[in-house]
């Protein structure tokens, strides 16, 4: 896909115990992962990608959360289970454009409770150049404005309830 749409991709190795992110980035993918850090730290790095993802740009996280019983893959005390709606619930400020909470059967009549999120960081420059409906004023069409890469990553069909099938979140 980033060879199609001609997109400059970077990867960085590090240790995320001790990595800080620094520069801004059009989208951060984090699958997977902070749930194997301390609370304290999985909270902090939670936070480093909603700075760093640059206006308008997306963040898409997966993680375990509360409800999760298997914890074979855990260094004791080095996890963290995040809540239920602990991602919608610090990404309240973005739009949410695709969520999920999935339970799946693991080892020993055990299962594995996770929560996948797309969000887009808003752009307040974009929202202050057209007037919404507010104002008093009909909101200007989008005409010759590219559309969000971030929004590309996205299900195009979103329900109410910001909750998608798992074929929508992977189409």
């Amino acid at each position: 896909m980033a060879r199609r749409e001609h997109l400059a991709v970077s990867a960085v190795l590090a240790d995320l115990r001790v990595y800080a992110i620094e520069r801004d980035y059009d989208t951060i993918v984090a699958i997977g992962l902070l749930m194997f850090f301390r609370p304290s730290r999985a909270r902090e790095l939670l936070e480093r990608i909603r700075a760093q993802v640059r206006r308008g740009g997306c963040a898409i996280v997966n993680v375990l959360v509360e409800g999760t019983t298997y914890y074979e893959m855990f260094e004791p005390g080095e996890y963290y289970l995040f809540g239920g709606e602990e991602l919608r619930e610090r990404f309240a400020d973005w739009e949410i454009l695709a969520w999920r909470r999935e339970t799946f059967p693991a080892p020993q009549d055990t299962v594995k409770a996770f929560s996948t999120m797309v969000a887009a960081k808003p752009d307040p420059r974009r929202a202050s150049r057209r007037q919404g409906p507010e104002s008093g004023q009909a909101e200007q069409p989008h005409r010759g404005r590219r559309r969000s890469r971030c929004r590309k990553l996205a299900p195009a069909r979103r329900t109410s309830q910001a909750r998608c099938s798992s074929d929508e979140l992977s189409s």
